[in-house]
Formats: C-alpha cells, sequence, structure tokens
C-alpha cells in the first residue's frame, strides 16, 4: 500500500489476532481495509462470541468478513489420556482473571476453549476445578475469592458443553502455595486454577 497502513490498521491486527487465539484452526487477513477471519473454533458457544468482539474492537473503516465453523469433535480417550490432555494445556498457559475479582481474562478463553475439547474426548470422567490464592490480604476474602473463580470456570465449562454432573468446584484460599509469597513471581505461581480429572464411581 503506498499510501501506508489505514487508520486503525495496528487495533484491528490486535482484535484479529486475538480472536485467533480463540481457534483451533484458522487464518487471519488484511488487504487494504479488508479483515477476513476464517476458520474452526473449538466450542460451538465461541463462534458468536469471536464475531461480537471484532466487530467491537475494529474500526467501521474496515470491511470484516468471517467465516467461522465449530471444529469436528475429536476422537475419544480413556480418562488417563484425558488427564495428560488437560494438565499439558495447564502446564502451557494459566486461567486469569481480573485483579482482586473472579472474571475470566478474555485472554484465557482460548485456553480454557481448548480444556473443553479436551474433557469432551472423555465422557466417563469426573472433574474437579481447584481454586488458588496468593498470600496477600485476608485469608477468609481469599478462601472466598478462590471458590468464586473455581465456580467462574466451572460455569465456562458448562457453557461449553461439559455435563454439570461431571464437574465440582473447590477453593483452597492461600493454604496450598507453590512457592513463597514473598516475590511477585512467587505470588503469580501461587494464583492458579487446577484441574483433577479421574474416573467418575459407579
Amino acid at each position: 500500500m503506498g499510501g501506508g497502513a489505514p487508520e486503525g490498521f495496528l487495533p484491528a491486527v490486535l482484535a484479529g489476532l486475538a480472536q485467533l487465539s480463540r481457534m483451533g484452526s484458522g487464518e487471519l487477513s488484511i488487504a487494504d481495509s479488508q479483515m477476513r477471519l476464517a476458520g474452526q473454533v473449538l466450542a460451538a458457544s465461541a463462534a458468536p462470541e469471536v464475531e461480537a468482539e471484532l466487530k467491537r474492537a475494529v474500526e467501521p473503516a474496515f470491511a470484516l468478513e468471517t467465516a467461522i465453523e465449530v471444529a469436528p469433535p475429536a476422537p475419544p480417550v480413556d480418562t488417563a489420556a484425558c488427564s495428560r490432555l488437560v494438565a499439558d494445556l495447564l502446564g502451557r498457559g494459566t486461567v486469569r482473571f481480573a485483579s482482586g475479582r473472579a472474571d475470566i481474562d478474555r485472554a484465557s478463553r482460548g485456553l480454557l476453549d481448548r480444556m473443553a475439547a479436551a474433557l469432551l474426548r472423555c465422557p466417563s470422567a469426573a472433574v474437579r476445578i481447584v481454586g488458588h490464592t496468593d498470600g496477600v490480604g485476608d485469608g477468609e476474602q481469599n478462601q472466598r475469592l478462590s471458590q468464586a473463580r473455581a465456580n467462574a470456570v466451572l460455569a465456562y465449562l458448562t457453557a461449553s458443553g461439559i455435563g454439570s454432573d461431571r464437574l465440582s468446584a473447590a477453593g483452597q484460599g492461600a493454604g496450598q502455595p507453590l512457592a513463597p509469597n514473598d516475590t511477585e513471581a512467587g505470588r503469580a505461581l501461587n494464583r492458579r486454577i487446577e484441574i483433577e480429572v479421574k474416573e467418575r464411581a459407579p
């Protein structure tokens, strides 16, 4: 483009990349003032959210086109394999929340979509969601916050198609730290969601 990037180009690219991260496979293209996002989302509930987020973030100067489908379900796996899939996802990403609140950060939705897709592959497994906080603040408040965050993840997974009868949520407050709470790096490690996948009792 001889005249340089059109107005609103950078916000449009950032918005497109943010939504691309929610997709199992996809492609983002921008030519002049035309943006196109195509691909497959991992959860049916994600498709309208991706489109709405893009429309909200991209300036009217851009013509927006989407071609979004829901990915077909992956083949089933046993509970042990499902547990490994979930552990791998949590090893590569963290469920983040607004500071001091139980609102799931938008940047974590892609991770939770992948989590839901993995859990759909093992319908016989029970899933326990455990929330933890750092050691800053009142112990009772941290307990409530950790429970609220675990409940928020449970609600997200339920909305993504995981049966509520398979899910449970518990808050552990600051009682099970992974690292000392005297540094920000340690506190960041302690603020976490853990997900346990086990065979359901008969």
